[in-house]
């Protein structure tokens, strides 16, 4: 037995990580870019993601929608002008 302590990190999650922090942190817009661009990349090379991707994946896009309804995220150049995600309530 492994008396280590397990850590859910992930090239996937640690992506996520910086993307959620440095959007909640109004970091300039080539940091965004670059760090979702990893988020892409670790993305790309798994099949299946763990809960701790997936909730950092979450948070991160939460973080992404916020820092696009104050206009601050551009698309190939031009400003998104409102949230880019839809929220639904359970009911």
């Amino acid at each position: 037995m492994d008396d280590g302590r397990v850590d859910f990190g992930s090239p996937l999650r640690d992506a996520a990580v910086v993307v959620t922090l440095a959007a909640e942190g109004d970091a300039p817009q080539l940091i965004l870019a670059s760090a979702t661009e990893r988020i892409e990349e670790a993305r790309e090379k798994v099949r299946f993601t763990s809960t701790q991707e997936d909730a950092w994946t979450l948070l991160a896009a939460a973080a992404l929608g916020n820092e696009a309804s104050s206009g601050a995220v551009t698309v190939d150049g031009t400003a998104l002008d409102g949230a880019v995600y839809q929220r639904y309530d359970q009911e």
